[in-house]
């Protein structure tokens, strides 16, 4: 099986894109730019207690280390995600985007489209430099417990690392 196929493969885990820790303008930016491209569901803080979109921007803003996961629909390349944001200091938040292969429209769907689709979130987030999982979704969002910010699977994600900068190199 080729990259290309490895992003849509089906059944299959879930799909993680993992970018370096940003500020908080840029973790501001990125929640803009999937209200521009998508609708807003539902998002979790780590206490866990549900929150509205403007409350992750307000929460962003604040000093206070914690773990958010909103959920969004689309009718892009990439029908529902999920953008994740966990911090310990104010400038150093992880962001994590996921989404199901069953969840990419297949006859849209290429590499280059992936890309594409990406690309704004990389803009926004002020990076060229991202890391892609293929990992397997567990139950839950585990409390943070001490170095949340550095801890890259705090969404509950299994550990499987897959790839490298500025490509998609999916194993087996």
């Amino acid at each position: 099986m080729n990259i290309e196929e490895q992003v849509i493969e089906i059944p299959g885990p879930n799909r993680e894109v993992n970018f370096p820790r940003v500020g908080r303008s840029e973790a501001v930016a990125v929640l803009q730019h999937a209200e521009s491209i998508g609708a807003f569901e539902t998002a979790y803080m780590s206490e866990p207690r549900e929150i509205d979109v403007n409350e992750i921007a307000e929460r962003l803003s604040s000093r206070d280390a914690e773990a958010i996961v909103s959920s969004w629909t689309s009718d892009g390349l990439v029908s529902q995600f999920t953008l994740g944001f966990a911090w310990n200091e104010p400038q150093e938040i992880s962001v994590t985007l996921s989404f199901l292969p069953q969840d990419v429209d297949r006859d849209a769907y290429s590499l280059n489209a992936f890309l594409d689709w990406l690309k704004p979130f990389l803009a926004a987030l002020d990076t060229d430099t991202y890391f892609v999982r293929y990992g397997h979704v567990s139950v839950g969002i585990r409390r943070y417990r001490g170095n949340l910010g550095r801890d890259i699977h705090q969404f509950g994600i299994s550990d499987q690392w897959l790839t490298r900068l500025n490509a998609i190199v999916l194993i087996l």
